[in-house]
């Protein structure tokens, strides 16, 4: 935290790229999908947005395919009894798994 002299506390971004490429290319991932030019420009606002579409879309193919290369397929999200789109789920209960 910093002081901007007004007599307020604000944060201060000091996120940088790790040289890692797999965290790195999802700094990327998430400063491109929120449209923004660079990682420290993401605000609450962005990463809420960016929760909200893995929360949608991961929970379904093609995307929850996708997880099993990173969390292996005995991952809790990636089991068949967590997909909403199942068949043979009624409208409630699709809504549920949502």
């Amino acid at each position: 935290m910093s002081d901007s002299g007004s007599g307020s506390t604000a944060m201060v971004h000091q996120i940088a790229y790790t040289g890692h490429p797999f965290v790195d290319v999802g700094f990327a991932t998430m400063v491109a999908f929120a449209n923004k030019r660079c990682f420290a420009d993401l605000d609450a606002n962005d990463f809420q947005q960016i929760a909200n579409y893995i929360e949608q879309n991961y929970v379904r193919q093609p995307l929850r395919s996708f997880l099993t290369m990173a969390f292996t397929s005995n991952a809790w999200f990636a089991q068949s009894a967590f997909n909403p789109d199942r068949p043979g789920l009624t409208p409630e209960k699709q809504a549920e798994a949502r």
